[in-house]
């Protein structure tokens, strides 16, 4: 790495760190506040002793000279500041240099996915994590995929296992193509996290399932599609065709829309 990316990345994670701090009052979270304190929010003992890492090991930290920090490390910082998970992913690129690899703690639904499948109405729209659970979904995600979106009460409201369901047989013409799609993205995900307690959970499920099993042991792993093509008998508009568009996100989250081919009002 170069002496200016370098410099890049040192300054933005001091930043990202300080911004953190300061964003938290000692009142908020139990700890007195200090009769000479000048900056707003915690200070860099207040926010290691929250993180339960020694003063010293933040100071390193915020400053850039710590070259491998652990990763439990990193979440029990992210986890003191109250980090987004943008900004969790954020420290972690900074911090260590390249992406995170395996997500630190299960992804959770934020107002920004609620508001990202209610901009896309009337098309179909959910946001998963990693291995494919429902985060959010829109009303129109309801109607075309039964069962979807009806987290966390249902057991189906996994992408994956939604496919291998009953009602995605009634609902998919060309399912045996989606499935085996799928089937090869999860393979993937295997690689991408090695290890990963859910993604073993998911893998342990699906390969339970009759119509799974066979294509666990014939498809090869693929990185996921980006546009697929989803032949759906829909109840009010009949056969029509889906394109499916998915976008990933750095924290490992994934928006996928559909588009169907007719006009919808």
């Amino acid at each position: 790495m170069n002496t200016r990316s370098t410099a890049v990345r040192k300054d933005s994670l001091r930043c990202l760190l300080k911004s953190c701090r300061e964003a938290i009052s000692y009142e908020e979270v139990g700890l007195a506040r200090p009769l000479f304190g000048r900056c707003p929010g915690l200070s860099q003992e207040a926010a290691a002793r929250l993180a339960g890492v020694s003063a010293h090991w933040w100071s390193d930290l915020e400053n850039g000279r710590l070259r491998t920090p652990h990763p439990a490390l990193l979440d029990a910082v992210a986890t003191a500041l109250r980090m987004s998970e943008q900004q969790r992913a954020d420290l972690y690129f900074l911090a260590t240099g390249h992406p995170p690899t395996v997500p630190g703690s299960p992804p959770v639904a934020e107002d920004g996915d609620i508001d990202l499948v209610l901009r896309t109405d009337p098309n179909p729209a959910v946001v998963t994590d990693h291995v494919g659970n429902v985060l959010a979904g829109n009303t129109a995600a309801a109607h075309w995929f039964p069962g979807l979106t009806d987290a966390p009460a249902c057991a189906e409201a996994n992408v994956v296992l939604w496919f291998f369901g009953a009602t995605a047989a009634e609902r998919v013409a060309n399912l045996g193509e989606i499935r085996a799609l799928w089937v090869g993205d999860l393979k993937s995900t295997v690689l991408r996290y090695p290890g990963n307690h859910a993604v073993t959970a998911l893998v342990e499920r699906l390969v339970q399932l009759p119509d799974a099993a066979q294509l666990w042991q014939t498809e090869y792993a693929t990185t996921h599609h980006t546009a697929v093509r989803i032949l759906v008998r829909h109840p009010s508009y009949g056969p029509c065709e889906l394109t499916c568009i998915t976008s990933e996100f750095v924290t490992g989250k994934r928006l996928h829309v559909g588009y169907p081919s007719i006009g919808l009002k």
